[in-house]
């Protein structure tokens, strides 16, 4: 975990990728694992097998007509404040069997609002969930981590595999101009962790707008009378 958690004593670095001076106070993150470093035994010397490695996706989509795509906004929603990534402490409430829950909320206002349409969280190991709360609290969207449970890619034990997502339809979850949304990010803190994230992103299309009823065709002779909308617009 010391080496996917990027901890700066295991690739034996003191500077970043831009020259800069590492802080003692930097314990692991990404200036500590660029292009190029090593970790462990690797950074000591001891030379490995050069290797290929590919990534496979597997990849579904669905036929759409074009009346049904609509236009989104994408919104990221940082925990750190734009700082990308943050340390989790070693802390459990309550003492020995206590809760080892650590919880980190960032709010930002949205620029411009309409129907939230997708959302999902990132986080690393460690993390145990987001969500994605409005103005007065509302719960917008609530991402779950899923844990793999094996050796296979896909599903490596301890380390999340998935991140559950929404799909509201359009309208159900709405959202105005400027509003201030909180995302709050769970991580279990029953261990140290450096340079996770705590990421939200959400899928913004304007309000669905309702068309008015069509007017049905009308007669006036031998008496008044009209066709229904629904059959007219057809003819």
């Amino acid at each position: 975990m010391a080496c996917t958690e990027c901890r700066c004593d295991v690739y034996n670095v003191t500077a970043d990728w831009r020259g800069h001076a590492i802080e003692p106070g930097y314990a692991g993150g990404l200036r500590c694992c660029y292009d190029g470093t090593r970790c462990g035994a690797a950074a000591e010397g001891a030379e490995g097998k050069a290797r290929t490695v590919f990534l496979r996706y597997t990849v579904m989509w669905r036929d759409w007509s074009p009346a049904a795509v609509l236009p989104v906004r994408i919104y990221i929603f940082d925990v750190a404040g734009c700082g990308v990534e943050y340390d989790v402490e070693e802390q459990c409430s309550g003492g020995a069997g206590g809760e080892c829950v650590h919880v980190k909320t960032a709010t930002q206002a949205l620029p411009r609002g309409g129907d939230v349409v997708f959302g999902v969280a990132h986080q690393h190991a460690g993390g145990a969930g987001a969500s994605l709360h409005g103005a007065d609290g509302r719960l917008l969207c609530e991402s779950a981590a899923t844990y793999g449970g094996g050796r296979e890619a896909g599903d490596e034990a301890g380390y999340i595999v998935g991140m559950s997502t929404c799909y509201p339809r359009p309208g159900a979850v709405t959202v105005r101009d400027g509003e201030p949304l909180t995302v709050v990010s769970r991580y279990s803190s029953d261990r140290r962790h450096t340079g996770v994230m705590g990421l939200f992103y959400i899928l913004v299309a304007d309000h669905a707008r309702q068309l008015p009823p069509q007017e049905g065709l009308c007669f006036s002779f031998p008496v008044p009378w009209c066709l229904p909308s629904w059959l007219s617009s057809n003819l």
